[in-house]
């Protein structure tokens, strides 16, 4: 029997994610369909009817509801409880269930640039659902310490993490990196980090704003590792402007296929095939033209 699956967000119209996983159910055999569901934030409320009535199994959730859909949730993983986040849910019997396989993909992505953190320094700019994820990431890879600009305070308490992690040390600045006022503080914390992340929407396609200036990446010492987790475009303004200043930069896609191979073993209950990174990679450069 077909089982249908979707990714929701707003705006979506720009997600690989069913290039990925329509390329993993092919790859494994499996009767399944991936599309696009985008849901206006006024129509948020009524998501469980609107899943409903799409006929969906299981479901991939981005920005702005990696939050705001716990409400709507009957169940949560224990990575879930802790980040206050869900990136996938699955249906069950019960209700829909909640996971979070964002710092599994950070963490992948991490592999793929054969970098080590243990001990390091971090620059983390945003807290939402995906920057908190990435903490947790950076914390489970051993790193030494998390400086994190966000622009809501109230996302800026990870005393979560660091329950976890007690060796860990974090500082939260409640600043907007998208400001031209917090490039001071930008500056100073770039100095001594070896990776610096943007975890917030600035420069994405189809936001209508970026960074106001790159001054703090010049900050940054030589040898640091810039990661985008935006995907599309390929090279934000962000990463163009490290690439300029000589750093080592990625975007978000090898975190993506991290995710989407986690999503896939939870929506499928089996594990992926050892060379599912190699199928979906070439999936995407044949369509896409993405190196």
């Amino acid at each position: 029997m077909l089982k249908n699956y979707a990714v929701i967000g707003w705006p979506i119209s720009h997600s690989l994610s069913p290039l990925i996983q329509n390329t993993l159910f092919a790859h494994h055999g499996i009767n399944g369909s991936y599309g696009i569901l985008p849901i206006n934030p006024a129509d948020f409320a009524n998501f469980l009817q609107i899943v409903r009535q799409a006929d969906l199994s299981g479901c991939n959730i981005t920005m702005p509801y990696k939050q705001a859909v716990l409400l709507h949730l009957h169940s949560l993983s224990p990575e879930v409880r802790l980040l206050q986040s869900a990136n996938t849910i699955c249906l069950q019997k019960e209700g829909w269930c909640g996971h979070s396989t964002d710092a599994a993909g950070f963490r992948y992505a991490l592999k793929e640039q054969n970098v080590s953190l243990l001990g390091q320094k971090a620059l983390l700019l945003g807290s939402g659902g995906a920057g908190r994820a990435v903490a947790m990431a950076l914390a489970q890879e051993g790193i030494g310490h998390i400086t994190i600009i966000n622009k809501n305070a109230a996302e800026n308490n990870f005393s979560w993490l660091q329950a976890s992690f007690p060796e860990l040390s974090i500082c939260c600045h409640a600043a907007d990196a998208g400001k031209i006022e917090s490039q001071k503080l930008l500056i100073q914390a770039a100095k001594n980090t070896t990776i610096c992340i943007n975890a917030t929407p600035l420069g994405m396609k189809g936001h209508p704003e970026d960074f106001p200036d790159f001054a703090f990446l010049q900050a940054l010492p030589k040898n640091c590792l810039v990661c985008d987790l935006i995907y599309e475009p390929q090279q934000s303004s962000f990463l163009a402007a490290a690439l300029t200043c000589g750093l080592a930069a990625t975007n978000g896609l090898n975190m993506l296929i991290g995710q989407a191979l986690a999503s896939f073993q939870i929506f499928t209950g089996q594990e992926v095939a050892a060379d599912s990174y190699k199928i979906v990679k070439a999936a995407l450069v044949h369509t896409l033209n993405i190196n």
